[in-house]
């Protein structure tokens, strides 16, 4: 007697991409974070931050910014092996300038809760703007990193103790004209 089995088994995980996670897994879930999907890239990102950069010297108040993410930003690398913009934002408040981690080789880059992309801010002035920049991250000192866009934000109609999820577009203005 001849006994056949035959199966098909469609999971549900074989037809999701994975991607690795950048700049890199959480520290606290290496394993679980190393690779994700675009849905679960997304869901992190929105997590809140765990570690927060408390800088400047207003003592008017706190205003706390995350980067969270980028989309559609135009390729500046020469493409040669699949390389991809490098991104980061840098942000400037007042008396005082931070930027993100890099996210390597990405044109719709998200930065994850566990990365460099949370920073406090404390304030002078009321009217202040917060300026941010993306910049394609390139080998050499800090002036040939390729410029991609810029926008500022007025807080001044903000209210206190409101969380703001916002969304700008980029202005490629000359990189001669905004200071890096």
């Amino acid at each position: 007697m001849r006994i056949s089995c035959s199966l098909r088994l469609r999971s549900p995980f074989l037809n999701l991409s994975q991607y690795l996670t950048r700049p890199g897994p959480d520290p606290k879930r290496r394993i679980e974070t190393a690779w994700l999907t675009k849905e679960k890239i997304e869901e992190e990102s929105m997590k809140q931050s765990y570690e927060w950069l408390d800088i400047g010297s207003g003592h008017l108040g706190k205003i706390f910014v995350e980067i969270i993410s980028c989309d559609k930003l135009p390729n500046k690398d020469t493409g040669i092996l699949g390389n991809k913009t490098d991104a980061f934002v840098s942000v400037v408040y007042e008396d005082t300038f931070a930027r993100t981690d890099v996210i390597e080789d990405c044109l719709s880059p998200r930065w994850m809760p566990w990365s460099r992309r949370a920073f406090i801010f404390n304030c002078m002035h009321t009217s202040s703007q917060i300026n941010l920049a993306v910049f394609d991250n390139d080998q050499g000192p800090i002036g040939y990193h390729d410029f991609i866009g810029r926008v500022s934000v007025d807080i001044s109609n903000f209210r206190p103790n409101l969380i703001y999820l916002l969304q700008y577009n980029l202005y490629p203005v000359s990189p001669w004209r905004f200071v890096r």
